[in-house]
């Protein structure tokens, strides 16, 4: 019986991680994550090109291993032309996160325990930030997977025998990670720092004084074998990176030159003051994307780690400081953050289940163990509903509809993407701007996408019909000579029609998008 009930509480669990990944997956364009795009765009461009491009442009950021599985899911999953859905794309990160639940279930039960495993199970399913980047069309939830393979095939070369062979796959998840998204570069410092370990059997640091300090090295008689599993590591992910890259180097040497600059170069390079206001961001947001519960649970699992001494979960540590330190070196972004997540929701079971065995052994009553899970859940589930209606956007569908069935002119201008409001709408659109460099930008980055235009909008609308759209809130560092069109725009005029959907603007903490629509006639 009670076995039953173990499978039948499962097989709801895993219904409601699939339904809500699969319910409104065909939902608009979003927002605070425009770069689906591009990635929708790239892998239908593979239907007559090797290498995916956008508007003629070719997509080196990565390798082509994300465009080419949509592609594959283009072929049996059909888009609609109008409205642009992204469900190919989508699609990809709504199996890698269903595959990732189950990997981190299997994984805590085995490790830990299997109260552990379901509370893995239910947080994975009900955390906001992995919700939302569930149903997005980017790279980011199959990088995750494959990242958390890495880590596993990882953990199991350090702590088991057959070490060569954990070790190769430990190189190709890494690599394959690589080529996902080049984000996981940095998680070539996990073999290189164990590569210098393997040389030390003892490191002591003494202080000697105040900023003076004294090191023992003691080296080890063992550090042939232990470097070389590590550099077996490091060369087999490092074969795959190169081998991978290679051709675009050799097609589009320039251009993945520059690539390779902004990787290893621009990253990173960001001051103090940066690091400040990142941290503060972060800090803000973390009660949106995790929910109260959930964040209080993963601090009270990360100091059991620390201060607890299990050491089994070191490596777990290790990659949530790499990927911490990452998230400093970068633009704050809810996509890069959710990278944490499996570490995260692993932290709050280990935090979950040392909570109610501490309160069962004060109070000597086992009805903790299945009333504070529920008060837990139930406290996750308001900031969930919010990630949830926040991938429901129909703003841009329903500007769509209202620009195709009323449009009277040959060009559109916007404050926000032209490419993108072009691509919804089907209707050649050009940047709100006051200086033509600015306006030609688009059409130097993708010149079969965007229309060429040496007319701003404020002379254009003087001899010809046009609609110009404009979204609200605006970026607050948005170009000021677009701020100034903008302003000259709307100073004094009413918009002719106004979309919202009034769904949060999740994983932002902003007012609801709007797209104010403003229609200009040809002066008679």
């Amino acid at each position: 019986m009670k076995k039953l009930a173990l499978i039948g509480l499962f097989l709801v669990i895993i219904t409601t991680l699939v339904v809500s990944r699969v319910l409104y997956l065909d939902s608009g364009i979003h927002f605070s994550e425009p770069d689906e795009w591009s990635y929708d765009i790239a892998s239908k461009s593979l239907s007559n090109e090797i290498i995916p491009k956008v508007a003629g442009r070719p997509l080196l950021e990565q390798s082509p291993v994300f465009e080419y599985l949509a592609h594959w899911i283009n072929s049996v999953v059909k888009d609609t032309e109008y409205p642009k859905t992204f469900l190919a794309t989508r699609t990809i990160s709504v199996i890698s996160s269903i595959v990732l639940a189950l990997v981190i279930f299997l994984y805590t039960r085995r490790k830990e325990n299997p109260t552990v495993a379901w509370y893995s199970l239910i947080f994975f399913t009900l955390t906001p930030i992995v919700l939302f980047y569930s149903k997005m069309g980017l790279r980011e939830m199959l990088l995750i997977l494959c990242l958390f393979s890495f880590y596993l095939c990882y953990e199991k070369f350090m702590y088991t025998k057959s070490k060569v062979k954990w070790a190769v796959l430990a190189g190709l998840t890494l690599g394959i990670s690589v080529l996902i998204k080049t984000t996981a570069l940095i998680f070539f410092l996990i073999p290189f720092f164990y590569l210098v370990l393997s040389f030390f059997d003892s490191v002591n640091i003494k202080s000697t004084q105040f900023n003076q300090f004294w090191f023992k090295l003691k080296l080890s008689s063992k550090w042939r074998p232990r470097s070389f599993y590590n550099f077996i590591v490091v060369f087999v992910s490092g074969l795959v990176v190169v081998g991978s890259f290679l051709p675009y180097y050799f097609a589009y040497p320039a251009f993945f030159v520059d690539r390779f600059y902004l990787t290893f170069f621009s990253h990173n390079s960001e001051g103090t003051l940066q690091k400040i206001r990142t941290i503060i961001y972060y800090l803000n947001h973390l009660d949106t994307w995790l929910s109260i519960p959930l964040l209080s649970l993963s601090i009270v699992g990360v100091v059991l780690l620390i201060f607890g001494k299990k050491s089994k979960w070191f490596l777990s540590l290790v990659f949530s400081a790499l990927i911490c330190l990452f998230l400093l070196g970068n633009e704050p972004r809810g996509r890069y953050f959710v990278l944490l997540s499996p570490f995260l929701v692993i932290y709050a079971s280990l935090g979950l289940d040392f909570v109610i065995q501490k309160i069962n052994r004060t109070r000597n009553s086992n009805i903790y163990k299945f009333i504070l899970p529920l008060i837990v859940f139930a406290g996750i589930i308001p900031s969930t509903a919010v990630a949830f209606k926040g991938g429901q956007h129909s703003v841009f569908e329903q500007m769509s509809e209202y620009l195709r069935s009323n449009n009277h002119s040959e060009l559109i201008y916007s404050s926000f993407w032209p490419p993108i409001v072009q691509y919804a709408t089907g209707i050649p659109t050009a940047r709100l701007t006051s200086v033509v460099p600015d306006l030609t930008r688009d059409y130097n980055e993708l010149p079969k996408f965007s229309p060429y235009m040496t007319v701003v909008a404020e002379d254009y609308l003087q001899n010809n019909n046009t609609y110009i759209i404009i979204h609200s809130p605006t970026d607050p560092d948005e170009l000021s000579v677009r701020k100034e069109s903008i302003e000259n725009i709307t100073s004094g005029r009413t918009p002719t029609k106004i979309f919202t959907d009034g769904k949060p603007n999740f994983p932002e903490k902003l007012n609801n998008f709007e797209l104010k629509v403003y229609k200009f006639d040809k002066p008679q």
